[in-house]
């Protein structure tokens, strides 16, 4: 009896033990991978046209599904969550600037309201087609803040909702698939049959072009990288602290209200030169939602992909088509250039990250500081129309 009590107990630290190492093994992926993709989607094609985050939540998926999911550490994941994604959002508006969008050209920032048109037209005309109610709303909500602005706007619809990992992971999943998608056509396509339809480009004037030199993704040095983290985990703890000194608890503190205050403090905090101009804004704000990509495909299965419901799929690759679209026809009426209109659109449907590669594959290099400008504009506007959104399709 002794000697079977001996044995159980052995067993049990064997499996306590391996269950200690794999966490660490898990951990070390979440930190050294996000790094390893962002050096190979600048150095090899195929990475360079899925893109880190892509690549990072790819990844994921065959770890979690290679690691014993019992060993998936699910709930430090959910912690580390809610504490990476409003970094990463905190990170990436810091180098908003309101200034430069003022004086860049009128038809660079007319496009991109066309397009934000198109999304929230497609976003109300297919919530009523698909038959209305909450989950829609909130799905359609997502779409909405992704294509305005980005992924990291449907993250932020996410947890201001506090929706289920599972309809958020069919977004992801239908976003990844239909992203891919606009992707080859716009780099592979887009520009000779756009063509036929829209009129060509013409430059821009050179006192409306933000140089090269100023495209957030420049290196800098690790006392920038310091302060950057420093002042994001400043703008992080000062909602948390308001909200104590109101109400004494953190017990019923809405996302909402963190993913709100967040973003219009870090836009406040951009019009600091300083702040704006730290090259490593972008960038470890960009590392953040490569790791949060990669934890979110470790917790999803291989089933869980097979299992994704055609009608999420369906409804995300209507609303890409149905946006661009949309966007084509103002662009059209409007008298809006076709690279002007593909960079404006990509700007809001993929984000900032995706215009260099897009631009180079229409050939137009004017437009790709532009372009990340707009695209960082969507950034913030994308959380507060992905959440209003919701709040207009519950209503109606």
């Amino acid at each position: 009896m002794q000697q079977r009590l001996c044995s159980c107990t052995l067993y049990s630290c064997k499996i306590e033990m391996g269950s200690v190492v794999i966490n660490i093994i898990y951990w070390l992926l979440v930190v050294l991978l996000p790094f390893v993709f962002s050096y190979l989607s600048k150095k090899n094609k195929m990475f360079r046209f899925l893109g880190a985050t892509i690549s990072c939540f790819l990844a994921g998926i065959l770890i979690g599904n290679v690691f014993p999911s019992d060993f998936i550490p699910v709930k430090q994941t959910e912690e580390v969550n809610n504490i990476i994604v409003p970094l990463g959002i905190i990170l990436m508006l810091f180098n908003s600037d309101i200034k430069r969008w003022i004086n860049l050209s009128f038809k660079m920032v007319f496009s991109y309201v066309l397009s934000v048109i198109g999304v929230l037209t497609m976003s109300v005309v297919l919530y009523f087609v698909y038959g209305k109610g909450e989950t829609l709303a909130r799905y359609s909500g997502m779409m909405t803040g992704t294509y305005v602005g980005g992924t990291p706007n449907m993250i932020a619809v996410k947890m201001a909702y506090g929706i289920s990992d599972l309809l958020y992971s069919y977004a992801f999943l239908s976003d990844a698939i239909a992203s891919a998608a606009y992707v080859l056509f716009m780099m592979v396509f887009a520009s000779k049959v756009l063509g036929y339809i829209l009129k060509k480009y013409t430059a821009l004037d050179s006192s409306n072009t933000i140089s090269e030199n100023e495209v957030p993704n420049k290196k800098g040095s690790g006392q920038q990288l310091m302060v950057s983290m420093l002042l994001s985990v400043v703008v992080f703890v000062v909602p948390v602290l308001a909200w104590i000194c109101m109400y004494g608890n953190l017990k019923e503190m809405s996302m909402l209200y963190i993913i709100l205050f967040i973003t219009v403090l870090s836009i406040l905090f951009s019009f600091i030169p300083r702040v704006r101009n730290n090259p490593w804004n972008f960038k470890t704000g960009d590392y953040f939602f490569c790791a949060f990509f990669l934890i979110l495909g470790t917790l999803t299965q291989f089933r869980d992909i097979s299992n994704l419901p055609i009608e999420y799929l369906g409804f995300t690759l209507l609303f890409v088509l149905g946006c661009v679209s949309i966007h084509l026809v103002l662009c059209r009426l409007f008298g809006i250039d076709k690279d002007t209109m593909i960079i404006t659109s990509a700007a809001g449907i993929m984000s900032a990250p995706f215009i260099p590669s897009i631009a180079n594959a229409i050939k137009n290099k004017d437009l790709v500081a532009p372009g990340i400008a707009v695209g960082i504009l969507g950034l913030g506007l994308g959380n507060f129309l992905g959440i209003l959104m919701v709040k207009i399709l519950t209503w109606l």
